[in-house]
This record gives structure tokens, C-alpha cells and sequence, in this order.
């Protein structure tokens, strides 16, 4: 037991030091893009209305639901999911 003490003792001291640090100049966005450019400023989100095609499945459906039900919590606004026809700007 004596013998792995050191070894946790050392991984949980590198894993801290790993953890404390901060930069400001990086970005964490997966994948990751070829540039980014970091500016103040800021954005409303204001709602959205999700048309989707008949055509879609019930799980495919339920993660554009989650989405919606997200957005609405964030923006206060009710994102509505509704059918759609073709060419109707559809999800």
C-alpha cells in the first residue's frame, strides 16, 4: 500500500497544478476552428419556432423538443416545435 502512496501523492498534485490554470486566450470549441478572434460584446437570444418535416422520427423529434424547451428557458420565450410542408424552411 506503502508504495502507491507516492505515486497518487504525485498524480493528484500534477492533476491540481493541470487544473489552477487559466488562460484567457483560449477557447475551448470542439472542433476546433482554424481561427478565433475573442471580442466583448454581446447577443439576445429571442426565441425560435422549429418546423419539422413529418417525415423525421420520434428521437429525432424529441432532441429538436429538448432543444427547444432549452432555448425557451434561456430566452424566457416559448421556442414552439410545429410540422412543416417541404420547402418551408424545415429542421
Amino acid at each position: 500500500m506503502h508504495r502507491l502512496q507516492i505515486p497518487l501523492i504525485a498524480a493528484a498534485m500534477i492533476a491540481a497544478v493541470s487544473c489552477s490554470r487559466t488562460d484567457s486566450g483560449t477557447v475551448e470549441i470542439i472542433p476546433y476552428p482554424n481561427h478565433v478572434a475573442v471580442h466583448s460584446g454581446s447577443f439576445t437570444v429571442a426565441g425560435a419556432e422549429f418546423r419539422c418535416s413529418p417525415e423525421i422520427g420520434t428521437k429525432e423529434r424529441k432532441v429538436i423538443s429538448e432543444f427547444a424547451e432549452r432555448l425557451s428557458a434561456v430566452s424566457g420565450i416559448t421556442s414552439e416545435v410545429t410540422e412543416g410542408d417541404k420547402g418551408d424552411g424545415l429542421v
